[in-house]
Order: C-alpha cells, then structure tokens, then sequence
C-alpha cells in the first residue's frame, strides 16, 4: 500500500522491474492491480505523460533490457 505522493515509477522500481528481468530471463510474472473502486489502478497501471505508468515503464524496460 502506498500513499498519494508516491509515484508510478517508485512503484514500478520497487514492485515491477525485478518481475519484467524476469520474465526477459523467461520466467512468468504478473503485475496485478487490485483494489477499491476509484482508487487508482487505472492510472498507476497506464500513468499520464507526466508520470507513466506500470505498463508503459515495463514495455520500456522490456525494449531497453533486450537491447543491452
């Protein structure tokens, strides 16, 4: 549980990257968002342009980590 002032990609870095290496490793992962209505999943999961969200730091990161 995180409170309002964290952001997306603090989530992702603590939560989600080490599932995405993973899964570039060829290990499953999932990144599940559960929760209340209106409590946020929508924009943790798909983000703003400010602050992107989970998918598109993981579809980031999956390019970059194939990349190298």
């Amino acid at each position: 549980v995180f409170n309002e002032s964290v952001t997306n990609a603090r989530i992702y870095g603590l939560l989600v990257r080490s599932l995405i290496r993973a899964a570039v490793d060829g290990f499953n992962g999932t990144a599940f968002a559960y929760g209340q209505t209106s409590s946020g999943k929508t924009f943790t999961m798909n983000g703003s342009g400010a602050d992107p969200g989970i998918i598109p730091l993981a579809v980031r990161d999956i390019f970059d980590t194939a990349a190298e």
